[in-house]
């Protein structure tokens, strides 16, 4: 068969259609799935058109002689034109595939009247290459979808010193801003119509507004030239008036202090609030097209299973006819409909974050830098969604009751065999975020006497915590994401090259570091427990014990480093310079790991390269010529 990823609803293809081969027509009134592409369609492309425009214009000037002002206005316009060929309209291909004999016995016709009058060809799915070009003209859709952005801004500030201390002038600056962000998204009718295979991205527009008057200081609050021990206070505030109808008056600041007891040492820390408006999108857009792999909390419930949300899951009438048919309900796995979708009570975000560290460059080691900080941010309210397992866990494994009166049900559909076919994703004001690292750089630079410079430059970061919470309707739900493959949040990242350079050569090497992850702390929480069973099995001398059991597959990944080799040379020519540079990236080839679609192959068997890992690109060289003049 062929055809695109997709299933075929029940009943689509009548067992009376001439092209159904007996093997097919014996499954009437199933589902039918399959997993190839219309080759003769054409392959899906899609073509992006896009165009930036951006203007600034401002005045400058003195005040009180010693103060100055600035005011500018600005204008800013983008827009993407992109469309997409050779997609299938599924509304036609149904209507293509209830095919029929015409009155004279012979000819094959579409069997709807209203498709006929349309031009609907019947299609052949039955065998390679056995679409012919009118049915695959008939199906094929080449919807479009732009999308225009536009902001005014209107600045004005002022700066200069806003009194005399002891230790010196505090210099400040006051101003005030307003600003206009406009987005419109329009899509081809068709997308919607006829249901198109490309996630469905529905026209939308708006805009937002916003008045904001801002002011920050440096007081400098201790100066000893004796011991060079000096002391700075900086501080900062904006507020912010925005038009979303459920957003008060914003305010954002900042204090922050750097105390340099001696000379080339110093100390610095820094506390603020910063608060988030829900950008356009996020407020009033309708659910935009989306797929994600989804752990159907009701695979494996029987009639009798006692499985977490198994009792509700069983009240589905999808899930108990799988059950009444095949004594057990499985979910197909693969990717599920799971579109995104805005709302319009979102109200701010707001961050608070603490920071506290040092910097040293000694005397006695010219050249040599270290910065160490430790921070901590937690951000309330933030805007996001829960993930697709947690809304599952809400409606069905929850104390707020199963059914239509659950707002996370009502975000669930499945089909009549109880496969989940969509889980919207709204956005809401429903977590906290907290996450605490340590960062460390460092630069050490030497002159190599008549032998030009080298450079060593690292930097480091070790995340402490990175989690986010929620209230559902039994209590705090927590997640760490700390080490965990999806989120992207490494335990350690780090960098280091190294760099020779002279007034014409540049010769650099680095290496990136990232530490070991897991596919998913739930899997490994699994795992362990699974282990220890099998342990105490093992020590009681059951016979149904694994004695060397096996790790599953997809569950750990090793740290991973790559490493980059560049060359430039740099000469003059005819009152230009000319840059020649090339290199080297990924020496070693060093890919990542495959990763499973879901974490788990036996799941959906279909794999790729993790993003993470840099999406599978191995070693690559390039050249290249810069010219300035």
């Amino acid at each position: 068969m062929t055809g695109l990823p997709g299933t075929i609803a029940a009943g689509s293809i009548s067992p009376n259609n001439p092209y159904v081969p007996a093997e097919i027509a014996a499954t009437a009134g199933k589902s039918i799935t399959w997993d190839r592409r219309f080759q003769e369609v054409g392959p899906v492309e899609s073509d992006n058109e896009r165009t930036t425009l951006r203007t600034w214009a401002g005045l400058q000037g003195n005040l009180f002689e010693t103060w100055t002002w600035d005011a500018s206005l600005g204008y800013g316009k983008f827009e993407q034109r992109q469309r997409r060929s050779n997609e299938i309209s599924i509304r036609r291909l149904q209507y293509a595939l209830d095919a029929e004999y015409a009155a004279d016995g012979v000819t094959i016709q579409c069997a709807s009247e209203e498709a006929r009058a349309e031009g609907c060809v019947p299609v052949n799915i039955f065998g390679e290459g056995s679409i012919s070009k009118e049915g695959a003209d008939y199906i094929r859709a080449n919807p479009y979808i732009n999308t225009d952005i536009t902001q005014f801004n209107a600045l004005g500030f002022i700066s200069g010193e806003l009194f005399e201390l002891p230790a010196g002038g505090a210099q400040s600056a006051f101003g005030v801003e307003y600003r206009r962000d406009t987005q419109a998204v329009d899509t081809d009718k068709a997308m919607r119509g006829d249901a198109i295979t490309f996630n469905d991205v529905p026209p939308f527009e708006g805009d937002v507004t916003v008045w904001e008057a801002f002011g920050e200081a440096n007081l400098p609050l201790l100066r000893d030239e004796a011991f060079a021990n000096k002391l700075d206070l900086d501080v900062s505030l904006r507020l912010a008036d925005y038009s979303q109808k459920n957003i008060d008056l914003m305010s954002s600041y900042r204090a922050g202090i750097l105390w340099e007891p001696i000379a080339n040492y110093a100390l610095r820390a820094n506390y603020s609030r910063s608060q988030r408006a829900p950008n356009i999108t996020e407020l009033i857009s309708p659910p935009r097209g989306d797929y994600d792999s989804i752990r159907d909390i009701c695979d494996g419930v029987t009639a009798t299973s006692t499985g977490a949300g198994h009792d509700s899951c069983r009240q589905d009438p999808g899930i108990a006819a799988a059950i009444a048919t095949n004594g057990v309900f499985e979910d197909e796995g693969g990717s599920k409909y799971s579109p995104n979708a805005g709302n319009e009570n979102l109200t701010e975000e707001t961050a608070d974050t603490y920071t506290l560290g040092f910097t040293m460059a000694p005397a006695f080691l010219e050249g040599f830098n270290l910065a160490v900080d430790y921070y901590d941010i937690k951000v309330t309210d933030a805007i996001g969604s829960l993930s697709n397992e947690d809304i599952l866990a809400e409606c069905y494994n929850s104390s707020n009751p199963y059914g239509a009166d659950n707002e996370y049900c009502q975000v669930i559909s499945r089909d009549t065999e109880g496969q989940i076919t969509q889980v919207i994703q709204q956005e809401q004001n429903l977590n906290d975020i907290v996450t605490r690292g340590v960062d460390i750089a460092m630069a050490y630079e030497w002159q190599l006497d008549g032998y030009g410079e080298l450079s060593l430059k690292t930097n480091w970061t070790h995340v402490l915590e990175f989690s986010t919470s929620y209230y559902g309707a039994d209590g705090l739900v927590e997640d760490d994401y700390v080490g965990e493959l999806a989120s992207g949040i490494f335990e350690d990242r780090g960098a280091i090259s190294l760099t020779w350079s002279n007034d014409d050569w540049r010769v650099r090497w680095s290496a990136k570091y990232k530490s070991a992850m897991v596919d998913s702390h739930d899997r490994v929480e699994e795992w362990n427990v699974l282990k220890a069973e099998n342990q105490a099995k093992l020590d009681a001398g059951d016979a149904s014990a694994v004695a060397n059991p096996e790790t599953p597959a997809f569950l750990f990944y090793s740290s991973y480093i790559t490493h980059d080799l560049s060359v430039s040379y740099t000469m003059d020519v005819s009152q230009a310079e000319l840059r020649l540079y090339g290199g080297v990236r990924n020496i070693f080839d060093n890919q990542g790991p495959w990763v499973a679609d879901t974490g788990d192959l036996v799941e959906t068997g279909n794999g790729n390269y993790s993003s993470a890992y840099g999406g599978g690109v191995g070693r690559y060289a390039y050249l290249g010529a810069e010219l300035k003049f």
